[in-house]
């Protein structure tokens, strides 16, 4: 895959184009297969309580820092929420710029995530994984997440911010995900095993449900955004999703409701409730039919799913074997 000095040009527009016309197309087994990040591991020792790491608002709220942290690199048009000139673009144009739509109701997602976990036998560790071709960016990137670690994450009920020192920083290149093998439980029968580790929100037509079409259609429509980070444009057929979908089954009764708020950014100080569910999750049905599942559900698996998951929830890990 070419890096980010190809297919420069000497239009600010540039990264908005290369985006908006990807050089290839893909299903998403293809993209499964192509699919490539970085991982930016910190680790922090005890100096994160336990109620933080656990916290689903905190990655949000790191997020949050870690915007605020790219822009002291920044070009001033960036700065200004505009295209940056500069060649390569700088890292808050590439990880905080906008993006723009693959279709419409589909949007171009920021091309990261950021997950926050324990670190045994005591301590925490953060990692924010980079996709695609935003890896070039990687040194800025994890530059700026030490930044935004030492200057210190909002979000206290008092109005502080906690301050944290990096122990260890690391960059590492993860392999691409594994295609998803689902246990055989009878005769052309299987099912898949999820952990889901941060609440799992699943909507359709704004309401909250969980069945496997809002599932599958909902890492579809991410799947679609980051593609585009590949360069790629992700040929979905909605009829066979639907179908897919419609012979599967999602067991929940391994998972139990979690709750939070959030703060919402057209009326500040106000507290929005929002409704999840974490534990273990069941897909089950024909096997074709969950091989057909399956690459949307290793995607997933590096960039969750369901509602806010460019927040941290929707995070969750395949087991194979239900």
């Amino acid at each position: 895959m070419e890096g980010a000095g190809a297919r420069q040009t000497n239009n600010p527009n540039r990264l908005r184009q290369r985006l908006a016309e990807p050089i290839d197309h893909a299903t998403a087994d293809d993209l499964l297969a192509r699919w490539f990040q970085a991982d930016i591991v910190v680790c922090l020792g005890p100096a994160l309580a336990p109620d933080r790491i656990s916290d689903p608002r905190f990655p949000g709220r790191l997020r949050g820092a870690l915007g605020e942290a790219l822009l002291a690199g920044a070009s001033a048009e960036a700065r200004a929420e505009q295209p940056c000139p500069w060649d390569p673009p700088c890292a808050l144009d590439v990880l905080w710029g906008k993006t723009g739509t693959v279709r419409r109701g589909v949007e171009i997602p920021r091309p990261f995530v950021i997950r926050v976990d324990p670190d045994p036998p005591e301590g925490a560790r953060v990692t924010l994984s980079l996709f695609g071709f935003a890896t070039d960016w990687a040194e800025g990137a994890a530059d700026a997440l030490v930044r935004a670690l030492r200057g210190g994450i909002g979000g206290g009920a008092d109005g502080t911010r906690l301050t944290l020192e990096p122990q260890h920083r690391t960059i590492i290149t993860p392999e691409p995900p594994a295609p998803v093998m689902p246990e055989e439980v009878g005769p052309g029968l299987g099912a898949v095993a999820l952990t889901v580790r941060t609440p799992l929100v699943l909507r359709r037509r704004s309401a909250l449900v969980l069945d496997p079409l809002a599932l599958l259609t909902g890492l579809s429509r991410r799947a679609e955004g980051f593609a585009r980070w590949h360069d790629t444009a992700l040929t979905v057929d909605g009829d066979a999703l639907a179908e897919t979908a419609s012979a599967l089954t999602l067991d929940g009764q391994g998972l139990s409701p979690a709750g939070w708020t959030r703060s919402s950014a057209r009326q500040p100080g106000r507290s929005i409730p929002v409704t999840g569910v974490v534990g273990r999750l069941v897909l089950r049905g024909p096997l074709a039919a969950l091989a057909r599942a399956g690459a949307l559900l290793a995607l997933g698996d590096r960039f969750g799913a369901g509602g806010h998951a460019a927040q941290g929830m929707g995070r969750y890990d395949i087991e194979c074997g239900a």
